[in-house]
């Protein structure tokens, strides 16, 4: 197998995008367009524009999409592509079925230096782009065939031949509905698939040497991302939507995960991880922050002033009444204020969310449970799971709603005027250059050592700043 590319000099001074810490990517399969104009409200690609912002998505695979190269221009063209870059790929014998798309966010990745691959038309389509230093990251999205486990096997036999054949680039990023599992344990009713086609699916991936990532992180957790429902009623699930990433990448990866977030908008559940930029400084937790819509509630605002007030009396009196003590004095008072800030505004927080919230969580948990306790093939128990499953789809289907009525509601009442948020969504979101390491304070010539935690070079520039401002020499 051939090495994988990096970029030229040229290209690397092309490059002008400042490097994230990390990549958030995500797939979902969500079952057709909705609506034939992206300006028709039940349009879906308008929640995949609000889900990509919202969550900093920064690459998207997208299957059965059922876009013409017509809609594929129209989004690009419309609001949507001001932020966001569509490839899509289709069969165009049959443009209202299958589909596969990338969604590049331009304010995370160079949308602009992109380079597409169309693969197989409808099913398969590949992305290169440029990462880190003078890497890049070749992303790979798959929509295999689920009429028959013949025309899977077929698929991925293709796939093979043309990696064998061509040069296409290596993928880093393997990922999409795959419409088989390799192991019995991601299908409820326990069965592994076809040997044929999952024997074809292993031979392509191992091309690349990959890694289903979810499942090295969970490997005794069950958890499924499709639905089916039989004629008699009766539900089956299984884990059909996966990432694989190349398998030195994998330890760069982190928050895996499979989202109920887009609820009844498909049948499809959404997966989702990070990819942190190799050879970045070990960056701590941060600090916490409140988060600014509950900032509007008026009786929060009012408990929290009655705590300031309070801190600045004991302040006061602390240094008139000469009662200063290492346990009782203002710095002590200080970090008890902002301790009991960040209790109250949490309380006040689970309150302001709401039930709908509430009950998705508990919906989840009484699944996690049910799912945990499930042994072998139990058709009874899967659809009781599938049960809850669609509860939980149509509370997060009605948050959902909520939030976007919102947004159209805010939008509208700022289109008139130029506003604080309207400036901000049509600039560019720059991201700052990260200090990848500076020189230790033991540092010598002799004996070369590096911070390389945020937290060390935090207290290097500290102390080099407070040492600048306490040396008098002209």
């Amino acid at each position: 197998m051939r090495a994988r590319q990096h970029l030229n000099a040229e290209q690397v001074r092309e490059n002008t995008k400042k490097i994230k810490a990390h990549l958030k990517i995500a797939s979902i399969n969500i079952k057709g367009r909705g609506a034939e104009s992206i300006s028709h409200a039940k349009h879906k690609w308008r929640e995949i524009y609000g889900l990509m912002l919202r969550n900093k998505i920064a690459i998207l695979a997208v299957q059965e999409t059922h876009l013409s190269l017509t809609q594929v221009t129209e989004i690009n063209q419309s609001w949507f592509g001001k932020k966001l870059l569509v490839f899509n790929t289709i069969d165009p014998d049959h443009t209202n079925a299958a589909g596969t798309a990338i969604v590049l966010n331009r304010d995370l990745v160079n949308a602009n230096m992109a380079k597409v691959y169309y693969i197989v038309p409808g099913r398969a389509l590949c992305l290169k782009i440029p990462w880190y230093k003078n890497d890049t990251l070749t992303i790979l999205v798959t929509y295999a065939p689920n009429d028959s486990m013949t025309s899977n096997k077929l698929f991925w036999e293709l796939l093979t031949d043309e990696w064998l054949k061509t040069m296409l680039p290596v993928p880093d990023i393997f990922l999409g509905d795959h419409n088989l599992v390799e192991e019995g344990f991601d299908r409820t009713t326990g069965k592994a698939d076809n040997y044929e086609a999952t024997a074809a699916f292993v031979t392509f991936k191992s091309l690349f040497i990959m890694k289903d990532g979810w499942r090295k992180y969970n490997p005794d957790t069950r958890e499924f991302t499709h639905t089916h429902w039989g004629p008699n009623g009766q539900a089956t699930m299984s884990r059909l939507d996966r990432i694989y990433l190349r398998e030195d990448l994998i330890k760069y990866s982190r928050s895996w995960e499979i989202s109920d977030e887009l609820g009844e908008l498909t049948d499809h559940r959404l997966v989702l991880a990070t990819i942190l930029t190799p050879g970045l400084p070990y960056q701590g937790p941060g600090r916490y922050t409140i988060r600014p819509f509950i900032l509007d509630n008026s009786q929060l605002i009012t408990e929290l002033m009655d705590l300031c007030i309070a801190a600045s009396q004991s302040m006061e009196t602390c240094l008139t009444s000469s009662q200063r003590t290492e346990g009782y004095n203002p710095q002590v008072i200080h970090e008890k204020l902002k301790a009991d800030i960040i209790k109250t505004e949490r309380a006040f927080s689970k309150k302001f969310i709401g039930t709908a919230k509430a009950k998705i969580e508990s919906l989840q948990l009484k699944k996690k449970d049910m799912l945990k306790a499930m042994v072998g093939e139990n058709e009874q128990e899967a659809t009781e799971i599938a049960k809850i499953q669609v509860e939980i789809n149509k509370a997060s289907s009605h948050l959902r709603s909520t939030r976007a009525a919102n947004s159209r509601l805010r939008k509208e009442l700022e289109d008139d005027g130029v506003t604080k948020s309207s400036v901000s969504y049509m600039k560019e979101q720059k991201t700052r250059d990260m200090i990848m390491m500076l020189k230790a304070q033991d540092w010598t010539p002799e004996h070369k050592s590096y911070a390389r935690r945020s937290d060390e070079m935090t207290e290097i520039a500290r102390t080099y700043h407070a040492s600048t401002q306490e040396d008098e020499s002209e």
